[in-house]
């Protein structure tokens, strides 16, 4: 298969994917998840079953595809963030680095952050997509951590490459809940300023944290973060 052909197959695939999406969001802000079928779904969308399940391994999941927060994207970026840490910059600040410039593209396209706006909402009010939210979020952060552990190993343990993982996710997850909390109040905030305050609490972590960590330190485990925790927190 040619290049322009592999390319436009692609471009087909992000784009029923983004429809199976979108349309199992409206459908769920309509019936609820489980008042919702895939074959309503596949049916809406024009698309057997057997389709559905291509993209999707459940309902649940369908909701929580998008360009700037997908496995795929994120594990790209956890890539680029090892050769940063390989050549000598701190886990926590390549990761945050990376992260943080996904999060200006997502926070300055109207559409994404209006979508996520949506899904949060629904997942504050169904059950099983708060649950497929936090077995997705594990997910993920096993399986960068693992990646990232593999691929810097020895020098970064797969426990220490997991945690940098879940404490930069964390950081950009509690940011835009609680922009979304605010957006369901109707007292909208400024999502940098969040980030900032975010990123803040993290640092007084560290600092209170820091007293535990001075001991002997287990077999395997890396140096504290240093300096270049606030350089990449910034």
């Amino acid at each position: 298969m040619s290049d322009k052909a592999q390319g436009l197959r692609e471009r087909k695939r992000l784009k029923t994917a983004l429809l199976i999406s979108d349309t199992s969001l409206e459908l769920f802000e309509k019936q609820g998840t489980a008042g919702t079928t895939v074959d309503e779904i596949a049916d809406a969308v024009g698309i057997s079953q057997r389709t559905f399940f291509r993209y999707f391994p459940r309902k649940e999941d369908a909701v929580f595809w998008n360009s700037f927060w997908s496995t795929d994207h994120l594990t790209h970026l956890v890539d680029h963030a090892a050769l940063d840490i390989r050549a000598g910059t701190d886990p926590v600040a390549a990761l945050h680095h990376h992260w943080t410039r996904t999060f200006t593209e997502f926070i300055g396209d109207d559409t994404a952050l209006h979508r996520f706006l949506r899904l949060n909402r629904l997942i504050h009010t169904d059950p099983a997509l708060l649950t497929a939210a936090l077995e997705r979020n594990q997910a993920f952060v096993r399986h960068a951590g693992d990646r990232l552990g593999a691929d810097l190993a020895p020098a970064l343990p797969a426990w220490a490459a997991r945690t940098a993982v879940a404490l930069v996710s964390s950081v950009f997850r509690v940011t835009l809940d609680e922009v979304a909390r605010r957006e369901r109040i109707d007292a909208p905030a400024d999502i940098a300023a969040v980030h900032g305050n975010v990123v803040g609490v993290l640092r007084s972590a560290r600092i209170a944290l820091e007293p535990g960590v001075r001991g002997p330190q287990p077999q395997g485990a890396c140096a504290p973060a240093g300096p270049a925790l606030d350089q990449g927190l910034g």
